[in-house]
């Protein structure tokens, strides 16, 4: 049966039902760190596809609202950290047995919170071995939809070609992950830092402004990632410069301050590493970030350790 026309109740169809579920989503995933519909969000989500795929399998023609789902979808992974943010501890105490991936954004922002430390933390052959550790975690343990995980490889061999010095190569393979994932803030970043490099004003700014806007205009969190590419390409100056611009933009926030530790170790300067990373673990302890302020202390550890074999100047 095509059309929509299963019974429901009021002379109303299950299509018609479902078509109305879809609008309260598309309204509340609006309201996403402004309301109270986090969690509901979710549940309705998991209403709406379970009933899209049950009247799908009873031959009901809905392309339409398949897209709008995966439109809402995609809302979802762009605003994970509003919604982790605002779902708090509730989304892993109310989380489902059989979850979809939604319900697990707090397991992949914080896989993608220690891709970034780890990338600041430690060396670039090192960094990208742990990254690749980090990146099996991701795509086989947190399983977020296929054409995610795809975007994820391409990024992922984006990243060796860019150590590689293949250039050409990567911004290919980070193309491919935003035409799969248009909400990937890494591979957008990426074409970014690779355009610059290759004086494409134009493109490199079209794509550092879709970076702002998918991470909500948080301007420390993009001048870190930011950075955290630089650094990957040697390039300290301009590591430092947003370094110093994302101190500037948030004082109080610790992230400027662990990047800025990070550059100064790259540098071999260990007494500002020290003295980063020592405010890193104080602002971090101050705002509860239990693993930032652990990883700042290891990478302070090392740095007092480097200082003190120093010669004397």
């Amino acid at each position: 049966m095509t059309g929509g026309r299963l019974s429901s109740t009021g002379g109303r169809t299950l299509a018609d039902a479902l078509r109305d579920d879809l609008k309260r989503c598309e309204e509340w995933v609006t309201k996403i760190g402004a309301g109270t519909h986090g969690l509901a969000l979710l549940q309705l989500v998991d209403h709406v596809t379970d009933e899209l795929e049950r009247l799908e399998q009873r031959g009901v023609d809905l392309r339409a609202e398949r897209g709008r789902l995966e439109g809402i979808e995609a809302q979802l992974y762009r605003r994970r950290k509003a919604l982790v943010a605002q779902a708090g501890a509730s989304l892993a105490t109310q989380r489902p047995a059989d979850a979809r991936w939604w319900w697990h954004l707090d397991e992949q922002l914080a896989a993608e919170r220690r891709r970034l430390l780890t990338r600041i933390a430690v060396g670039t052959l090192l960094g990208l071995a742990l990254l690749g550790l980090a990146y099996v975690f991701y795509d086989r343990v947190l399983a977020p939809p296929p054409h995610i995980r795809q975007a994820s490889t391409h990024v992922f061999k984006g990243e060796r070609f860019v150590i590689e010095g293949d250039s050409a190569q990567a911004i290919e393979q980070f193309k491919a992950a935003v035409a799969l994932n248009p909400g990937h803030a890494e591979a957008h970043l990426w074409l970014g830092v690779l355009y610059q490099a290759a004086d494409d004003t134009e493109r490199a700014t079209a794509a550092f402004e879709r970076v702002r806007a998918l991470l909500d205009e948080d301007e420390e969190y993009f001048l870190v990632q930011l950075g955290m590419l630089y650094l990957m390409l040697n390039d300290t100056d301009a590591a430092y410069q947003d370094a110093l611009t994302a101190i500037e933009s948030a004082p109080d926030q610790p992230l400027g301050y662990f990047l800025l530790g990070g550059v100064a170790e790259q540098m071999g300067d260990w007494r500002m590493a020290v003295a980063n990373f020592q405010q890193t673990a104080a602002l971090a302890e101050e705002t509860g970030d239990v693993e930032l302020q652990a990883v700042a202390r290891m990478r302070l550890a090392v740095a007092l350790e480097s200082l003190t074999v120093m010669p004397e100047q």
